[in-house]
């Protein structure tokens, strides 16, 4: 789920877009805001992600993953926070419940392209780590404070209305 390519082709993108390669960080949920920007359509303010072809773009890409550890079986997810430098995955050993503390992986992308390098605990990478660790936890919170809203079709209408 991560560093997929996308393709974005037909009448309806600009042609000053064609043929152009754009390395910014995207993530699935930009999809819905992409293709409703170009049919017409606005986009439910509530919705995370944003147009891949607009002005605004992402500090990094998010992933969220459940399943099995390479360590242990992970019943509480795991989450990733990716920019053009560092690439941050946190996750919890056990269970949701257990206070067992957060482990991670930090990988230097620009120096270690291929993630041989863990340096999460690495005290040079300190402050990358906290830095990545608040960027993470910021687009959590805005994201799930965003949505979804289930069934809700007329976006904003209700919430004006009341």
């Amino acid at each position: 789920s991560v560093r997929v390519p996308l393709i974005l082709a037909g009448d309806v993108i600009d042609p000053a877009l064609h043929g152009t390669i754009d390395s910014r960080p995207a993530m699935l949920t930009d999809i819905v805001p992409t293709i409703c920007h170009y049919a017409g359509i606005s986009v439910d303010p509530r919705l995370p992600g944003l147009n891949l072809t607009g002005e605004h773009k992402h500090a990094g890409a998010f992933c969220e993953f459940h399943g099995g550890g390479a360590e242990c079986p992970q019943v509480a997810p795991a989450w990733m926070w990716r920019t053009q430098k560092y690439k941050l995955i946190l996750y919890r050993p056990g269970t949701v419940i257990d206070d067992a503390p957060l482990k991670g992986e930090l990988y230097d992308l620009e120096n270690d392209p291929y993630e041989w390098y863990n340096r999460f605990d690495d005290p040079q990478f300190e402050k990358v780590r906290f830095e990545l660790m608040c960027a993470l936890l910021n687009h959590i919170a805005g994201a799930f404070a965003k949505g979804p809203a289930y069934g809700d079709y007329a976006g904003m209408k209700n919430i004006q209305s009341t």
